[in-house]
C-alpha cells in the first residue's frame, strides 16, 4: 500500500477480531514507531515508544514526539491489514494510579504518555 493510501484508509479501530497479530506484525509497526522524528534526537529518552522520560527544562516537546510515533505505527499497521486506535485520553487518566505505572515496570523516570491498541479489525479498513 503507498503512503497516501494508508493514511486515507487508517480509521480508528475499536472493534477487533479475537486472533493475535503476529510478532513480526508487531516488530513492523514497532520499527515504524522508532524510525519516527524525535524532538532533539532524543531517542534515549523513549521505552517502548509510548512512554517518555519528560525534560528537566519543563518543555513538553515529547507530547510530540509520541504523537509522531503512533501516527507512525498507525500508518504502518494499516499498510500491514491491522487496525488501530489511539489511547491517548485513556493513559492520560491511568497514570495517577501508582499501581498501575508500577505494574508497567518502566525505568525511573519514565511515565506512560499514550498508547495504541492493535488488531484485526472486525470490519475491513475502506
Amino acid at each position: 500500500m503507498d503512503t497516501l493510501t494508508a493514511i486515507a484508509t487508517r480509521r480508528s479501530t475499536r472493534v477487533y477480531k479475537p486472533e493475535q497479530i503476529s510478532d513480526s506484525q508487531l516488530q513492523t509497526v514497532l520499527a515504524a514507531g522508532w524510525a519516527s522524528p524525535v524532538g532533539h534526537g532524543a531517542y534515549d529518552e523513549l521505552y517502548i515508544s509510548v512512554v517518555q522520560n519528560p525534560k528537566d527544562d519543563g518543555q513538553m516537546v515529547y507530547i510530540a514526539d509520541v504523537g509522531c510515533i503512533l501516527e507512525n505505527m498507525q500508518l504502518a499497521a494499516t499498510d500491514i491489514g491491522l487496525g488501530s486506535v489511539y489511547l491517548w485520553a485513556l493513559l492520560n487518566r491511568i497514570p495517577q494510579s501508582p499501581q498501575f505505572v508500577a505494574s508497567l515496570e518502566l525505568p525511573e523516570g519514565f511515565k506512560p504518555v499514550s498508547a495504541l491498541a492493535l488488531g484485526y479489525p472486525a470490519k475491513p479498513l475502506e
